[in-house]
């Protein structure tokens, strides 16, 4: 039991070393900042069943909520512009494969837009910000009740990669920004852009994506009740089998002490 709880202590504490946190006073905002590393493995390098980061969402207000992704990009020798259009309508639009072949799943009730800079919910920059080990990384600022009011994606040019990579960096920051979180950590290939595999450049989300982003956003509005952190929802699970092991447990020894006794 000391082991299982310790592997949780572990697992809590590499998931707050993943990202970094701000928290202003004066506003009572928090600002969050995820990166992809240039080493795609992490020191705590995991897979992830529930991809939540956290439980950050936007507030959703009404029935369906439009996510607007705004082109802040520079000129380049790569048509940023574009690449950003691509990367929304695949939020829209996710493929069953990587090559963009087979079942298409729409999230339900959400809707990315591509939009101007200004005003824009998610804002997605590049620039050459230096040799600071990531290629993108995503800002959010949230409330004290977690919901997201803005992000900022940032796409790392001090790095040389191709159109391909760069779309997957793109795709993964943007999916940030709506409160993902990634599916792996260690360099597996799970064909999303969502993990580290930057070698096979996964360009698009996949139907486990389309399944987190259902859970946060699917169904109702956030004035219909409080904002639930699914992944609470499972370690309370998680306590009350620990609880229910530990009894287990002390009924099997009494059990074995009195037999030995008589």
């Amino acid at each position: 039991m000391f082991l299982n709880i310790l592997t949780l202590f572990c697992l809590c504490k590499s998931i707050v070393l993943c990202h970094e946190q701000d928290y202003d006073k004066e506003t009572n905002l928090t600002k969050i900042t995820y990166r992809f590393p240039v080493n795609k493995k992490n020191k705590n390098s995991r897979q992830l069943l529930n991809h939540f980061w956290k439980n950050f969402k936007w507030r959703k207000t009404t029935e369906n909520l439009v996510v607007s992704v705004g082109d802040c990009h520079t000129t380049s020798n790569i048509d940023w512009s574009n690449m950003l259009a691509d990367v929304v309508y695949h939020w829209n639009h996710i493929p069953e494969k990587q090559d963009g072949t087979g079942k298409i799943y729409i999230p339900t009730n959400l809707t990315f837009v591509k939009t101007a800079c200004e005003g824009a919910m998610i804002k997605s920059f590049n620039d050459d910000y230096g040799d600071n080990d990531w290629y993108g990384l995503n800002e959010i600022v949230i409330t004290n009740d977690d919901y997201i009011i803005r992000s900022i994606s940032k796409v790392n040019l001090h790095y040389s990669l191709n159109t391909r990579q760069w779309q997957q960096v793109l795709c993964h920051e943007i999916g940030h920004g709506v409160g993902i979180g990634h599916q792996s950590e260690d360099g597996s290939d799970l064909d999303t852009c969502m993990d580290y595999d930057i070698y096979n450049s996964n360009r698009y989300p996949n139907k486990h994506d389309v399944d987190i982003l259902d859970v946060l956003y699917g169904n109702g509005t956030d004035a219909d009740g409080p904002h639930v952190d699914p992944n609470e929802q499972n370690s309370y699970i998680f306590i009350v089998l620990g609880f229910l092991f530990v009894i287990i447990c002390i009924l099997i020894t009494l059990t074995i002490y009195m037999s030995y006794k008589n």
